[in-house]
């Protein structure tokens, strides 16, 4: 019994051994796609807009510094530097959602979520994708997420 064991625990440790040498020391990057992120940025879209306009100000904050990063991200990850006015007008309109959220004003919330709005169909029109329209969202896909404030 004493040899089966040890037969047991050495082909336990080759077995190990050739498994982590097939492994990479590090990590892949992974640079996900232009397609998902935006997709990821059109759902925050929904929930700022129906976070706010329900003035659950907590939770549309929480939103807009997501959107915000994510939009970051994009930027850094596929922008050329191409499109110098694109990044200023929507670091702009985000900046402008932010300081409407901080002092709850719902109506300078609308006029900047339509320009945030109009600066990315700007983008999709100079990327050569004006086919993908976005809009001021007219019914929520989060029926699964109590949006008003608790």
């Amino acid at each position: 019994m004493k040899y089966s064991c040890s037969a047991i625990l050495l082909i336990i440790l080759v077995a190990c051994s050739a498994y982590a040498e097939d492994q990479p020391g590090e990590k892949a990057f992974y640079q996900p796609r232009l397609s998902d992120m935006m997709a990821i940025t059109q759902l925050r879209q929904y929930k700022l807009w129906y976070a706010a306009r329900n003035k659950n100000w907590p939770l549309a904050d929480y939103e807009a510094q997501r959107m915000k990063q994510t939009i970051q991200d994009t930027i850094a990850l596929y922008s050329r530097g191409d499109n110098p006015d694109f990044i200023d007008n929507v670091k702009k309109a985000i900046a402008d959602i932010e300081t409407d959220i901080k002092r709850r004003d719902n109506a300078a919330f609308v006029r900047s979520f339509a320009e945030l709005t109009n600066t990315c169909n700007g983008c999709h029109q100079r990327m050569g994708y004006g086919f993908i329209v976005i809009r001021v969202p007219t019914g929520s896909p989060y029926k699964n997420q109590v949006i008003a404030p608790q």
